[in-house]
């Protein structure tokens, strides 16, 4: 008897260290469970929210690309001749826009080397900057009305 209470004490020591280790293991999986779905709750997260940066950052596109054409004038002029009159005159208008919100009254007299190159009477008199630039706008859609090639 003795024998089989022992073996069944040690049955039952054995058995209980089995449950212990199982309830640590549980507790362990547990808890990286839950560190699993906290990260993909926050990967989730972040998953919308790129989303949503991205279609915002898509509503700028066509900004951008009106910035890149500007900045590129800019660093290369020779561009500028690459680009239909529309634009150009496009670009202009906002010329126009700037020098009627900055100088409305304005006036100046023509720089030396046009002076040179026109004469005439105009250029010894002073002409309002928004004048000029409508002109010139002017000058640049006639281009385009008139089919001269770009």
């Amino acid at each position: 008897n003795e024998a089989a209470l022992a073996f069944t004490k040690q049955e039952i020591s054995g058995r209980k260290a089995i449950g212990e280790r199982q309830a640590q293991l549980a507790t362990v999986l547990k808890e990286a469970y839950d560190q699993v779905f906290t990260v993909l709750d926050r990967l989730d997260g972040d998953i919308t929210r790129w989303g949503q940066i991205r279609e915002e950052a898509g509503k700028y596109t066509a900004d951008i690309q009106r910035t890149n054409l500007i900045l590129g004038i800019i660093r290369n002029p020779r561009v500028i001749s690459t680009l239909p009159p529309i634009i150009v005159s496009q670009l202009l208008e906002g010329i126009v826009n700037y020098v009627s919100a900055k100088y409305p009254q304005v006036k100046v007299n023509a720089p030396a080397n046009v002076k040179n190159v026109e004469g005439g009477f105009i250029v010894y008199q002073n002409v309002r900057l928004t004048s000029l630039a409508e002109w010139l706008s002017h000058g640049v859609m006639s281009m385009q009305l008139e089919g001269v090639p770009y």
